[in-house]
């Protein structure tokens, strides 16, 4: 992608998201001994609406064991190479590059990506669901109020400052996170919905 070598879908989408905004993109795609060069006109859209349609298929892989060592470091390539994907969106919704109901999906549009990965196959739906497992795990994990991070932001200001938080004014800042948290929940599944019914 733009001159950058890239070997999974993973990768791809970073640098997708890297090379935005931009007027076009330049794709080589290799196929077997043939070499094609696609040009992506990326004008006015952002990461999330480029992908719209997209699917990567898991047709005409080859599966091996890997070693323990060589594992390990798969795995964690892999784990760095999500994780830097999850803060590419999550900073995308801060600064405005996506909006809140095209990053995240309620039950309703989690329960359509796994009905739709089981139809591609057991590989795939535990691929699925195994990111989705990350997924929420690194979301109770940002320091937003009612979450877990921000429990443990509030430990950090308290082990920093040596005194505790007041009781009163953390109850009340987790009350109006978990209030927003939860009008975010119903746009999202209302949006799920619709897509679902359109």
């Amino acid at each position: 992608m733009n001159g950058v070598p890239v070997a999974t879908a993973t990768a791809l989408i970073i640098e997708l998201d890297d090379a935005l905004p931009s007027d076009e993109i330049t794709l080589t795609v290799h196929r077997g001994t043939e070499e094609h060069a696609l040009t992506i006109a990326a004008e006015g859209h952002d990461l999330l609406s480029l992908l719209i349609g997209v699917t990567f298929e898991s047709t005409n892989l080859i599966y091996h064991r890997f070693g323990l060592l060589p594992g390990l470091q798969a795995g964690t390539t892999q784990f760095v190479g999500y994780f830097q994907l999850f803060g590419e969106v999550i900073g995308g919704v801060l600064r405005g590059r996506i909006a809140p109901t095209e990053a995240f999906r309620g039950p309703v549009g989690i329960a359509q990506m796994l009905g739709e990965s089981v139809e591609r196959g057991a590989m795939d739906f535990l691929v699925v669901f195994s990111l989705l497992s990350l997924s929420l795990g690194l979301m109770n994990l940002l320091p937003f109020p009612a979450l877990d991070g921000s429990r443990i932001a509030f430990s950090l200001y308290e082990l920093v400052r040596r005194k505790p938080f007041p009781p009163q004014r953390e109850g009340l800042i987790h009350a109006i996170g978990f209030l927003l948290l939860l009008g975010l929940f119903v746009l999202i599944t209302y949006k799920d919905l619709v897509t679902l019914f359109r």
